[in-house]
């Protein structure tokens, strides 16, 4: 396992916050102190303030200032942001919102593996891989914030025997060219039991699917042994 580092410490953040209308499992706003996320060390994942869905910060792959890409001296690049763990023991139904913005040099609307990758993944406490959420980001609109939901993944929790797992942000550049775009920036995390209300509620969900990914290429995971 490779060492992991801390982005910061806790706050912004509910677990398993009981309301009238049902469970908010965390909810992430990345405005306070984030110690108890986690990446990969020597990532480009960050705490910034240039973009934001709600508040004044988001959680970001890349440089920051002054560069704002992700451009790496002509090598590739990966990272993984992890949430805390999540306790879902009990829950009949788990979704997950998010808002999103990407910038990278596939054009919106495709899906595969030869560029740079944005998925969302689903890890064990031990940060284990367990699956990944389809499509992959790229294929939403670049350049703007995009609203993102889950349908209930619960089933899929419960077919990995997970109660506890924790979301991995993944971001991979595959190879060395062409890494001088933005990024990928996440704000305004979401876990919940469908009752809750979404926080904040955005004016526009995009859906995302929660079949498994199934043939990835090799590159897909060669960064990570």
């Amino acid at each position: 396992m490779r060492k992991l580092l801390a982005l910061g410490v806790v706050a912004g953040m509910l677990i398993a916050a009981s309301t009238a209308s049902g469970t908010v499992f965390l909810y992430e706003d990345f405005e306070g102190d984030v110690g108890d996320w986690y990446h990969v060390a020597g990532d480009l994942w960050h705490q910034e303030s240039y973009r934001s869905y709600t508040g004044d910060r988001s959680l970001a792959y890349n440089w920051g200032d002054p560069f704002y890409d992700y451009w790496t001296n002509g090598f590739a690049n990966y990272g993984i942001a992890w949430s805390p763990t999540i306790d879902v023991t009990g829950a009949s139904a788990v979704h997950l919102d998010f808002a999103s913005w990407l910038e990278t040099e596939n054009a919106p609307g495709e899906d595969y593996y030869d560029y740079d990758i944005a998925h969302v993944e689903i890890y064990d406490p031990d940060f284990n891989y367990a699956f990944t959420f389809a499509p992959d980001i790229n294929y939403f609109e670049h350049g703007q914030w995009n609203a993102m939901w889950t349908d209930n993944f619960k089933p899929t929790l419960d077919s990995h025997g997970l109660n506890e797992f924790r979301v991995g942000f993944y971001f991979d550049t595959v190879d060395w060219m062409f890494n001088e775009y933005e990024g990928w920036y996440v704000d305004d995390v979401l876990v919940h039991d469908g009752q809750a209300p979404p926080i904040p509620e955005p004016s526009t969900w995009l859906l995302l699917s929660t079949g498994l990914v199934g043939a990835v290429p090799f590159v897909r995971r060669k960064f990570r042994r």
